[in-house]
């Protein structure tokens, strides 16, 4: 019973690294091809994305294998694209905090941006590869049942903080700035103003969907590695194995929907792809302007 559990759950790895496979590339696509979308911030956009396939990729072919080397190379994804996370999370603080957007032009530099995304990934790298590389059984117990689930708890608790005070400030200038009008007013149906509180409606929403959703997905395995390490005894056994492919086909769930996320709130996110797939080419920049204005506040 518990053999046909574990093969079934293995599927649901392969099915859903399969997705974000696919998810991923074409939001890579998408911000690789929208001219709109090339600016700093962007950037770590992108590696999230890069870092949920990069996971999902190893992923795929690890229930099939599960090679030492596998898992730490598809973790090393996992580990990148939380902290990838939390780096969006106070880059989209500073942006809407800092009163003068010449200040946050001139905290995140593109050099400065370029020098924290090497350190997620080379951080995570060495996470992941350590145990590894000194072949140490003690180790692999203290970054993989410790260290690892600390800097998911940590991470998810500074970006729920962050998004939490997004949230309040957001919703506080929502409601000084209103104003009321006649509900049989029809001259305002497709007012700027009514498309400005249906965008903030939006952004408020994700501002709750990003912290639950990375505490439902990511927060289960590190709870398991977590007890794991409590009892050392149990690091390695078997009986833990259930827990360990459930809570890890979670995450894989997180890293295919992560695009959707992204996707459904950036305005035009798409419109580079749908042209290239029409097979026009470049959007034309004239047309590309007139575009509704993408909101990256998150």
């Amino acid at each position: 019973m518990v053999e046909n559990v574990i093969l079934g759950l293995k599927y649901a790895v392969s099915v859903c690294s399969t997705l974000a496979i696919l998810g991923n590339l074409l939001m890579i696509a998408a911000l690789v091809w929208t001219t709109k979308l090339r600016i700093k911030y962007f950037q770590l956009v992108f590696n999230m994305a890069l870092a949920d396939m990069f996971f999902a990729a190893f992923s795929t072919a690890f229930p099939w294998t599960e090679y030492h080397i596998i898992y730490s190379l598809f973790m090393t994804g996992y580990v990148v694209s939380v902290l990838m996370s939390l780096a969006i999370g106070v880059n989209r603080y500073l942006a809407f905090s800092l009163s003068s957007p010449s200040r946050y032009d001139s905290l995140f530099t593109g050099r400065r941006l370029l020098i924290l995304i090497l350190l997620i990934w080379c951080l995570s790298i060495l996470l992941n590869l350590l145990p590894i590389v000194t072949a140490s059984e003690g180790v692999t117990i203290w970054i993989y049942g410790l260290l690892r689930p600390l800097t998911v708890f940590i991470s998810w608790l500074v970006l729920a903080v962050l998004y939490g005070v997004l949230f309040y400030k957001v919703r506080k200038n929502t409601r000084a700035s209103v104003v009321p009008r006649p509900s049989t007013d029809t001259n305002f149906d497709n007012s700027p103003t009514d498309t400005l509180h249906t965008q903030i409606r939006w952004l408020l929403a994700t501002f709750i969907v990003i912290p639950v959703a990375s505490f439902v997905f990511w927060m289960p395995y590190s709870v398991v590695r977590i007890t794991a390490f409590v009892d050392p005894n149990h690091f390695f056994a078997h009986n833990l194995d259930v827990a360990y492919w459930f809570s890890g086909s979670l995450y894989c769930i997180a890293a295919a929907i992560n695009p959707l996320i992204y996707w459904g709130r950036l305005n035009g996110l798409g419109q580079g792809v749908y042209t290239r797939l029409e097979g026009d080419g470049e959007l034309d920049p004239e047309i590309e302007n007139a575009q509704p204005a993408i909101n990256t506040l998150i």
